[in-house]
């Protein structure tokens, strides 16, 4: 529930960035693309602390990258 919260949050506030003229969207990139990019940047994320730091990260998530 949280996750679906935070993405809405980050959705509304790309939003807001264009409607206040801090990011231009003149052909409506951002709205477009928002869903694919909020989900690449989590998965980057993830990425990241599972190789560098997987020491924080939750240990069933860890079992997803258990191969073999």
């Amino acid at each position: 529930m949280n996750l679906y919260v935070f993405a809405r949050v980050m959705q509304g506030l790309a939003k807001l960035a264009i409607q206040k003229g801090v990011v231009k969207d003149s052909r409506g990139t951002v709205v477009k693309y928002s869903w694919p990019v909020f989900g690449s940047l989590t998965w980057a994320a993830v990425m990241y602390m599972f190789r560098w730091h997987p020491e924080v990260i939750q240990v069933r998530l860890t079992h997803l990258f258990a191969f073999g």
